[in-house]
């Protein structure tokens, strides 16, 4: 029986594509799902049904992160039912072309996505580390990007800067939490070319096929098998593992 098997997880922005997939993989992993969202509720009742089917328990839990007040909710909320594992999810990714953007639509874009990005995780790991400090036993994956490394994408300025972040929020959540209780572990997954957006131009998608190692876009079950991972090794912690398909290698 996996270690994780039994326990309770927090997926942010768990309704569809990447994080449907993540929650998908940790109930078959026989783990029990939170699945939060913000405006896709037809989306995460059929991801929560799915897990269901499966065989855990899973409740879908909205929140705005924008509002400091329902991140506090959701970390109360996530703590009385014992959240064993947080997966941070949850993300933007706007196109803003850097000098023909208004300056004060760059601020906008900007604060939110450091809200969501990094002062959420950080939140939602300082929260829910605590509890799973007292507990003795927890696992905590952010979702950053591959591309914070090399900055190989023009016009995602606010999206690239607030993902910087990800690799050394992982590192301070790992020395806080684990040096506290060492079955504590806080890791991160920098995710490459997982799948196309909507109205994608095939050229460029075709593109980044190229510029991969192994030719191909990921697909999100990729980065659900990399979260397992993470979440079921207790000797990993403060790692950020790029689960790109070796496109950085081509870019840096």
């Amino acid at each position: 029986m996996s270690e994780i098997s039994g326990r309770t997880a927090l997926v942010t922005g768990a309704a569809k594509r990447i994080g449907r997939e993540i929650a998908l993989a940790l109930a078959r992993a026989e783990v029990h799902c939170l699945l939060h969202y913000h405006r896709s509720a037809e989306d995460v009742a059929e991801t929560a049904e799915e897990c269901r089917r499966i065989g855990v328990r899973a409740e879908a839990m909205q929140a705005d992160f924008r509002e400091l007040a329902e991140i506090e909710a959701l970390a109360h909320s996530a703590s009385e039912r014992h959240v064993d594992i947080l997966v941070h999810n949850a993300s933007t990714f706007s196109r803003v072309p850097f000098l023909e953007t208004a300056l004060e639509t760059h601020q906008h874009l900007l604060e939110r996505d450091l809200s969501l990005h990094v002062t959420t995780p950080y939140l939602l790991g300082r929260a829910l580390g605590e509890s799973m400090v007292a507990r003795g036993w927890g696992r905590i994956v952010l979702i950053g990007d591959w591309s914070t490394e090399a900055s190989v994408f023009r016009h995602y300025a606010p999206y690239i800067v607030s993902k910087a972040a990800i690799p050394e929020l992982t590192k301070v959540l790992a020395l806080e939490l684990g040096t506290r209780s060492p079955a504590v572990t806080a890791n991160a997954v920098l995710p490459g070319p997982i799948l196309p957006g909507e109205g994608h131009d095939p050229d460029d998608v075709a593109m980044v096929q190229r510029q991969t190692i192994i030719g191909r876009w990921l697909g999100a079950e990729a980065i659900a098998r990399a979260v397992v991972f993470l979440a079921e090794n207790p000797e990993i912690t403060g790692e950020a593992l790029r689960v790109d398909g070796g496109r950085s290698m081509k870019a840096l």
